[in-house]
């Protein structure tokens, strides 16, 4: 046990992170991140000590999450600091449902990201006939993929982006049309 606090207390732990907010690992709480490790299915496997396996439970438990489980807790009252101070979950050629070459483009891929939880995507909009704009990858007679409607694809974000999240959603404009269709 105190070669396992000794761990987490000085390789394991950032030394960036305050000690008044974030304290050292004392020796109550090492023992419970032990048993808990350490206990298989209703079993405790070793008392005292962290084997292997528990230790690799310990690596893959929410003890050793990169963030505090309460980072993830979203509400209004949490959210009052610059955009830069959070994770977002976006998306980058949102409307591809494969590679950047030779793809297909989809209004579902839209749909798809934003109920997994994005709250960024891109469109990469481009001059369309009869002065619709449409959203592809680059020049369609380079990259050789298919071309879906702004128009549908604005109707799908508006139908979905607030399903699984009240947040705001980000839309990053990729903007390769000419003055006449960005109007």
């Amino acid at each position: 046990m105190p070669e396992f606090r000794s761990y987490l207390n000085t390789l394991h732990r950032d030394k960036r992170l305050n000690e008044v907010l974030h304290p050292f690992m004392s020796d109550d709480a090492v023992s419970r991140l032990i048993h808990t490790s350490e206990t298989s299915i209703g079993q405790q496997r070793i008392t005292g000590r962290l084997s292997e396996d528990g230790f690799l439970r310990f690596l893959l438990s929410t003890d050793n999450s990169p963030t505090h489980c309460s980072g993830y807790e979203l509400s209004e009252e949490r959210m009052k600091k610059p955009l830069s101070h959070y994770f977002i979950s976006s998306s980058h050629n949102t409307y591809l449902k494969g590679r950047q070459v030779r793809s297909r483009s989809s209004v579902s891929m839209y749909r798809y990201a934003l109920l997994a939880g994005c709250r960024s995507i891109e469109l990469d909009c481009w001059d369309g006939p009869n002065n619709e704009p449409l959203i592809t990858h680059g020049p369609t007679h380079i990259c050789f993929c298919t071309t879906i409607l702004f128009a549908d694809v604005i109707q799908a974000v508006a139908e979905t982006a607030f399903i699984t999240s009240d947040f705001p959603v980000i839309l990053s404009f990729e903007n390769h049309c000419s003055q006449k269709q960005q109007v």
